[in-house]
């Protein structure tokens, strides 16, 4: 069986068991399987079975009423299984382009993601060039690398330069895929765009990886890619919206810790628990059009601030 075929079928036997609604016995399972032209005998699916629980998905039994899946799988898991459901959903669909119109902007970085997984899993350095964009300075939302050992890369002006880094994850947002890991110059761990990065390399040598450093415990209380100095605090951050933003909001919340304070026509009031970081500042400012800071005030005259920048460049003369 082709991979894809693989993949699919394992697919299709997730799906299954997560939208059945119960328990879903072996006979149920064959009968579907046979609706969609699958192999159906008892120790292929035993078989499924063990490479979906590989996968990180809890098949469980119930005696006398079939096997489910317990809790929710990783979200990296389930969104590749929802990008391959997305494809084949394509694939099976003659002339799509008649009616499905998918995002034109595409980063150039994918490229890189798989000699990076090799040397991540071989637990080898990698070197390559990069290339810094401008000479921004993001002021108090980025970290001092003499003062903290988890940076952001700085980006002071459009240069190149030769890393090698000790690759420890990759991590997306907003489209962009970002390396995680120690440089060897300075022993930082700092992240660096994918889209800014050429020549990638894996040069055979093996590192020891920092066992202090823990994504999940490092990115819980951010919003983005920026991580905070390590002086920083979490704070609450209450923000008042029109109702109209509202929906949007409630349909898609800005971060985990989000909790409604305030649901009327008139108004949709949230608070957040996270560190104040320059992406956080991007993502309220696209809600300009609505947007109140009711606290901390350091945020609203950091965006006030903003906000007098940007009408002093659009003065209308």
């Amino acid at each position: 069986m082709k991979i894809e075929q693989h993949i699919t079928r394992l697919l299709f036997i997730i799906r299954t068991l997560q939208r059945f609604g119960k328990p879903v016995t072996i006979l149920d399972l064959q009968k579907k399987l046979q609706e969609n032209n699958y192999p159906d005998s008892k120790n292929t699916i035993k078989r499924d079975f063990d490479t979906i629980r590989i996968l990180g998905f809890n098949i469980k039994y119930e005696h006398r009423t079939g096997y489910f899946i317990e809790g929710d799988r990783d979200t990296h898991v389930n969104r590749f299984l929802e990008e391959f459901e997305l494809y084949t959903a394509l694939e099976s669909i003659k002339g799509f382009s008649d009616f499905i119109y998918p995002e034109q902007r595409r980063p150039n970085c994918i490229k890189h993601l798989q000699p990076i997984i090799n040397a991540i899993r071989k637990i080898q350095y990698i070197q390559f060039q990069y290339h810094k964009y401008s000479n921004r300075n993001a002021g108090f939302l980025i970290t001092d690398p003499l003062h903290n050992s988890y940076v952001f890369e700085s980006l002071d002006g459009d240069t190149e330069s030769l890393r090698i880094v000790a690759p420890y994850i990759l991590k997306e947002f907003r489209g962009v895929w970002y390396l995680i890991g120690k440089d060897d110059k300075d022993k930082c761990i700092k992240t660096f765009a994918l889209d800014r990065v050429s020549e990638v390399k894996n040069i055979g040598r093996k590192f020891t990886k920092d066992r202090s450093f823990n994504l999940a415990k490092k990115y819980r209380d951010c919003f983005g890619i920026y991580s905070p100095a390590e002086d920083s605090k979490v704070e609450e951050v209450i923000l008042s919206f029109d109702a109209e933003n509202g929906r949007y909001l409630k349909a898609n919340p800005l971060h985990h810790s989000q909790t409604i304070l305030i649901d009327t026509d008139e108004e949709f009031r949230i608070s957040l628990r996270l560190y104040i970081t320059l992406d956080f500042l991007q993502e309220i400012l696209t809600r300009t059009w609505s947007l109140r800071i009711i606290s901390p005030e350091s945020l609203r005259l950091k965006v006030c601030e903003t906000w007098e920048e940007a009408l002093k460049r659009n003065e209308i003369l």
